[in-house]
């Protein structure tokens, strides 16, 4: 795969790790929000914090590191990597 398709990839993966981290942070608060009938005045800072947890943080860091092994692998490696993680994805027992 060359450089620039390979480089966008890697850039979209990080946003859609951001996209998903945002996602848990939001139903996380919405939940809490559920129990007490009430949505908080800082639900922003809210995200914002548990977006800078250990937990996000590290979540972060698997990212990066998958992306490195991800503009190293070969085409074929990496064409297997996306199909199976798309496999996982769609499995509703996960």
């Amino acid at each position: 795969m060359i450089k620039e398709p390979l480089t966008t990839l890697c850039d979209l993966m990080r946003k859609y790790t951001r996209l998903r981290m945002n996602h848990s942070h939001l139903v996380a608060i919405m939940v809490a929000a559920q129990r007490t009938g009430k949505v908080p005045d800082d639900w922003l800072s809210q995200m914002r914090t548990l977006s800078e947890s250990p937990a996000s943080r590290a979540v972060v860091d698997e990212t990066e590191v998958l992306l490195s092994y991800v503009q190293t692998a070969s085409e074929d490696t990496l064409m297997r990597f996306i199909s199976e993680s798309i496999k996982r994805e769609d499995d509703p027992s996960n």
